[in-house]
């Protein structure tokens, strides 16, 4: 895992006194769910150009210390989640796949070209939900069938973030692509095959190839 290590390598050295990857060697040794979450990482990480890589490296290190109640490093892995987009970007033939900077005001996340046009990728990531992280802080036996289809709730918030994103694009470009990285609430994807079926009935209300929702790290995509 070349670039986490070198990711985690400068974490320590900018935040000396944040233990977050204090045991991270010893426990991606023992630990395999670990060990695939970061690895799932690495494989999106290694496509980056060096240009790349370096741009969105600093972009996460500058939100390290953003956090949610309940969930550490939400905006450090929110930054990394933009690597599966760049992915996806090249992969689909696209060119000239850039990261922008972050500067004063808001620009979206990559820039890349469709044959002669230039065209921008904005990226949402969407985490566990407060139900979840309330059931998993309280050790209690849980019915996996509160886990059989999205809620309302979720897609509502899936609704939201696609919202916001082409509100960000504006009209920069009829190349516009929204980009969601969605992670479950059920971490054992048990019910991905249900799950796909929903998103592709929800996806089918926007215009095709410009909203992508990448099912959770280790998840194939969806889209039109």
């Amino acid at each position: 895992m070349h670039r986490i290590v070198e990711l985690v390598e400068e974490v320590r050295a900018r935040y000396p006194e944040d233990g977050f990857f204090s045991k991270f060697e010893s426990s991606c040794r023992v630990n395999r769910l670990k060990r695939e979450f970061y690895l799932a990482y690495e494989n999106a990480l290694i496509e980056l150009d060096g240009l790349a890589w370096e741009t969105l490296k600093e972009k996460s290190l500058r939100h390290f210390k953003n956090h949610r109640d309940g969930q550490l490093k939400t905006g450090f892995f929110a930054q990394l989640n933009e690597a599966f987009a760049y992915r996806y970007l090249v992969s689909h033939g696209f060119s000239n796949v850039t990261f922008l900077p972050e500067g004063k005001t808001k620009q979206p996340d990559l820039r890349f070209k469709a044959q002669s046009n230039v065209g921008f990728c904005e990226v949402k990531s969407i985490g566990i939900s407060d139900e979840e992280i309330s059931r998993r802080s309280s050790h209690e036996c849980i019915d996996g069938s509160i886990y059989a289809r999205l809620s309302s709730g979720f897609l509502s918030k899936l609704e939201d973030k696609i919202k916001t994103a082409k509100e960000q694009l504006g009209g920069l470009s009829d190349q516009n692509i929204v980009y969601v990285m969605v992670e479950f609430d059920d971490f054992t994807h048990d019910y991905l095959a249900e799950y796909r079926e929903q998103l592709e009935h929800f996806i089918a209300a926007y215009p095709p190839a410009s909203v992508i929702l990448q099912m959770g790290l280790l998840g194939d995509t969806v889209s039109r």
